[in-house]
């Protein structure tokens, strides 16, 4: 797209307060003051939801008088190297100004194929968990310190900071639910441009993940040490490793003891949960069949 073709000012806008007016449709957006400067651009799935709630409106619109500009996209993948681009050329005073050299260009090119570059592991990890049921970021991120945690970690701040990207780029929408005896919460949900992203993401292979284990480089590098502080090292694993294995078999006895019975969507949580116990199974077998041969090196 030829960026000189783009004159924020001549394109569709509406005053700021009539945000509830805006079209639901995938767009660059820009927030421009009475006298023209452009202020603020920005990208979403869908501009009508992405306004109900912006995390920038007060800023905005407390400079008094802007309106907002829109340049609808019908490629939504294209919307990630188009905002890099326009804030690279516009500079708008309220956009956060990075070193753009030719390699980030690149890197915001390649965001056109989604399925290979856009987003985060973390976003596939919690547009997975929302596909389940949508839920407030607080539930979310307690389901990361529980099942969805088991496979893949995350921080509450990490998780609330994608949830943010997550519905810029039209992948989650989230709607204020008012509550009467306790504090209002903001419950997220997957658009349908969000499933579509998931399921491209599925059908892509992905690679082995790669094994950086400080333990092992520890026994790797153990004859430089006296065999008992590896044997102590090897005894703090084996304790989490136990505690990990009876936390997943309390599991399969509460939720999973009939696996054919399961719901389809039970199964294949299930399916992860045999993971877990396949791991650490083994793992403890391999950790007493190091400790054995340590401690028979030990007599000897």
């Amino acid at each position: 797209m030829d960026l000189t073709a783009i004159d924020p000012l001549k394109l569709p806008s509406l005053p700021l307060e009539k945000k509830a007016d805006l079209p639901d449709c995938p767009a660059i957006y820009f927030a421009i003051s009475d006298s023209g400067e452009i202020l603020y651009i920005g990208r979403t799935g869908d501009l009508a939801r992405r306004w109900i709630s912006h995390h920038r409106f007060k800023e905005i619109i407390d400079l008094g008088n802007v309106k907002l500009a829109w340049l609808q996209c019908v490629d939504p993948s294209i919307l990630k190297t188009l905002e890099a681009k326009l804030i690279y050329a516009l500079k708008p005073k309220l956009n956060e100004q990075l070193p753009f050299s030719n390699t980030l260009l690149h890197k915001a090119d390649q965001s056109r194929n989604p399925t290979k570059t856009e987003g985060s592991k973390l976003a596939h990890a919690i547009l997975a968990a929302l596909v389940e049921a949508p839920c407030s970021g607080y539930d979310l991120a307690k389901r990361f310190d529980g099942s969805v945690g088991f496979f893949w970690s995350a921080s509450h701040q990490q998780i609330y900071r994608e949830l943010s990207k997550l519905e810029d780029q039209g992948w989650i929408s989230s709607e204020l639910i008012l509550q009467a005896e306790r504090p209002d919460k903001r419950l997220y949900s997957v658009t349908n441009l969000g499933e579509q992203h998931l399921k491209e993401w599925i059908a892509q292979p992905c690679e082995p993940t790669p094994i950086k284990d400080d333990l092992l480089v520890k026994i790797f590098a153990g004859p430089i040490v006296p065999k008992q502080i590896i044997l102590a090292e090897l005894e703090h694993h084996q304790k989490a490793h136990q505690k990990k294995l009876s936390t997943y078999h309390n599991l399969e006895q509460l939720y999973f003891q009939n696996p054919q019975e399961l719901p389809e969507t039970g199964k294949f949580q299930y399916l992860t949960l045999l993971n877990g116990i396949s791991y650490e199974t083994h793992w403890l077998a391999w950790c007493y069949q190091v400790m054995e041969l340590l401690n028979q090196r030990i007599e000897n």
